[in-house]
């Protein structure tokens, strides 16, 4: 007997309906037995010629997964961008069909991923049966292994099909997105444990493994409520320095641009693209941008360049090619097989550059291109690793990938080299602990004060006057110098207006609605809490709570940048929803004169002896400072380090020098 199931779906373009293995056989009319199952034979599976450091990580996935003793069920597999991801996953579900029954479901994000995991399975596991269950191509749901997309699963009735009980493993690709709730909602069908419920009935609990570049998340939500341990990991320099991976170097293009005025998202911490845009897609920042492509990247034959947006991407496109280099694009919008084309001609080299915006980011498979143009400049870690991650695939006659960050991107994201982490923030706790102290508390009459508006982004267009190339060959020094700048710098990390009260202790006021707090534990590690404003005894009995309010831990012992971001995330999504603007430190309230009373309070704390020409950002950061024990941790630090010259005065004068006796 023989089951076979082929697409075909006329309303979807011939590109999306078929993966490039069916492709060249449908155009050729040649025979075509992929996504077929013999049921009447046993068929030998093709086997991969793993690489050492993919057979580890398969292996620490199997170890996990049959402990004798506390088994784990969720766990991520942590491995760069062109290190065989999709390879790693294939083996690891047929390995493990050899010894438990059932289904594997695969869940991607967006077609291109799709389509290269369809590839992969149907070569690297040719006797099972594999479907795509993406928009209008429906699965059956009964295939052994089944490709899907996030954004189809959500759709209502596409999980009905899924039944817990007949899969044995569930594999997410780019895992570093599983804890967005539509993600979460998705990995709970299939183990209620992630919503803190259990399946009294089936007991349901399906294996859940996880592959990502970039196992953290720029918005510091935890990873950890979908995963329970990073099981492998291995890092992008060491295999460059193993030539798994193509050697990297860097240049910064250093102008005058001024990214300060530009817009964050509150729900990213990232640039918004609206404000992006006027900053970059000027004539004058676009000929940065070409003269930095023909100093240094005119002898490369593969450049892909990211953009900010669609406009931005066609006027580059056109100065480019307005400079005699034949120059070719892509977005979300571009036709799916005029998309096939312009990528399959730039992997054959019939042109040098190519552009786009939000699209090769993830899933794209070039390893020829040989060097990247950063012109959409990112806050994110995760953003720029995917974005130099498409170079670093080797590719024959390759000797090396250049970056070009134009954007002054490394100066923002740092170490992207740092180990992977589950920590961060679990918003939903949130939801219940501060609701009824917060909601409609968060109240102050700065909002209506006529300096607290919107600053006028025309006034922001930059001119670039000058240009100072930076060349880095070793990417592990660069990244060891950035992790050191970047290690507890509260101006780098934040647009907010963190008060630094000395001895690694940082408060940030969220008026009404308490503090957040940042402590140094030792060892590069720091807590971040909030510390609610105590509640009148008579609110407080109103609305059930207890008039004395405890600190709440947001993240224990984690580095200094993802403190920060938690701390600033449940600022600006809670505490201070709708009123973020008041708690950065460019928010205009702070450069009006300081009130009488922030300078009575001063008073009477420093007993006369400040400047009382103050604005009252400084007044408010100073109040900070002496409520937070400042005055107490600096007479501290003086006295140590006075101390240490003390000591460092008596081992000299106490030291045998060679040489003539005085």
């Amino acid at each position: 007997m023989l089951e076979t199931a082929y697409f075909n779906t006329p309303n979807i373009p011939f590109e999306m309906r078929y993966p490039q293995a069916l492709r060249m056989a449908l155009k050729l009319s040649l025979p075509c037995k992929i996504h077929t199952r013999s049921l009447s034979a046993s068929v030998i599976p093709e086997k991969f010629t793993l690489r050492p450091y993919q057979e580890a990580a398969i292996a620490s996935v199997m170890d996990a997964l049959n402990r004798p003793k506390h088994p784990k069920s969720r766990l991520g597999v942590s491995s760069p961008t062109g290190s065989g991801k999709t390879r790693m996953f294939v083996e690891l579900a047929r390995r493990l069909s050899e010894s438990k029954p059932g289904k594997v479901l695969v869940i991607v994000n967006g077609i291109e991923l799709a389509s290269q995991a369809y590839d992969a399975f149907v070569s690297g596991w040719p006797s099972a049966s594999v479907e795509m269950d993406q928009s209008a191509s429906v699965a059956t749901g009964d295939a052994d292994v089944t490709i899907a997309t996030f954004q189809t699963l959500i759709r209502p009735g596409r999980m009905s099909k899924y039944d817990p009980a007949d899969f044995k493993l569930l594999l997410v690709d780019e895992a570093h997105h599983a804890a967005a709730r539509s993600y979460v909602d998705i990995l709970a069908h299939f183990d209620p444990s992630i919503h803190g419920e259990q399946d009294s009935v089936t007991g349901s609990k399906v294996p859940i493994v996880g592959f990502s570049a970039t196992f953290s998340r720029h918005d510091s939500l935890a990873l950890g409520k979908v995963f329970e341990e990073i099981v492998f990991h291995k890092d992008f320099l060491d295999m460059i320095k193993e030539r798994w991976l193509s050697n990297v170097t860097f240049t910064t293009v250093k102008t005058d641009i001024d990214l300060s005025q530009v817009k964050i998202s509150e729900r990213t911490n990232d640039y918004t693209v609206t404000s992006l845009s006027p900053i970059l897609n000027t004539p004058s920042v676009r000929r940065v941008v070409l003269a930095a492509y023909l100093d240094k990247c005119s002898d490369r034959r593969s450049t892909l360049i990211f953009c900010a947006d669609l406009k931005h991407v066609h006027n580059l496109t056109a100065d480019f090619r307005d400079a005699g280099i034949d120059a070719r694009f892509i977005h979300s919008g571009t036709p799916p097989k005029e998309r096939v084309k312009i990528l399959r001609d730039f992997k054959e080299y019939r042109y040098p550059v190519l552009l786009n915006c939000a699209v090769l980011t993830e899933g794209a498979d070039i390893p020829n291109i040989d060097c990247i143009l950063l012109c959409r400049p990112t806050r994110s870690r995760n953003l720029f690793s995917q974005m130099i991650g498409r170079g670093m695939r080797v590719a024959q006659g390759k000797t090396e990938c250049k970056i070009l960050d134009v954007a002054a991107s490394l100066d923002k994201v740092g170490d992207i080299s740092a180990a992977p982490s589950l920590e961060g923030l679990d918003m939903t706790e949130f939801d219940r602990v501060d609701s009824k102290a917060v909601e409609g508390d968060v109240k102050n009459d700065l909002s209506e004060h006529p300096l607290f508006k919107e600053e006028n982004e025309q006034n922001i267009v930059p001119h670039a006057d000058y240009i100072t190339f930076t060349d880095f060959d070793d990417p592990r020094a660069l990244f060891e110098s950035l992790k050191n700048k970047h290690s507890d710098n509260v101006y780098n990390q934040s647009q907010n207006a963190w008060v630094d009260c000395r001895g690694g202790f940082y408060v940030l006021s969220c008026q009404q609605a308490g503090d957040l707090r940042i402590e140094h534990t030792g060892e590069g590690k720091y807590t971040a809490s909030h510390k609610p404003t105590n509640v009148p005894l008579q609110d407080a009995k109103r609305v059930g709570l207890a008039p004395f309010r405890r600190p709440i831990t947001l993240v224990h012992d984690v580095d200094f940048k993802l403190a920060i971001r938690a701390s600033d995330k449940l600022a600006t999504e809670k505490l201070m929803r709708g009123k973020a603007a008041l708690i950065r430190r460019d928010a205009p309230w702070r450069r009006a004169p300081a009130t009488k009373s922030q300078l009575d309070a001063l008073t009477k704390r420093l007993k006369g002896g400040f400047n009382t020409d103050l604005l009252k950002g400084e007044a408010a950061d100073m109040i900070t400072k002496l409520m937070n024990g400042y005055k107490k941790r600096a007479e501290k630090q003086q006295k140590q380090a006075l101390k240490e010259v003390k000591i460092s005065e008596k081992k000299r004068r106490h030291s045998v020098q060679v040489g003539p006796l005085v």
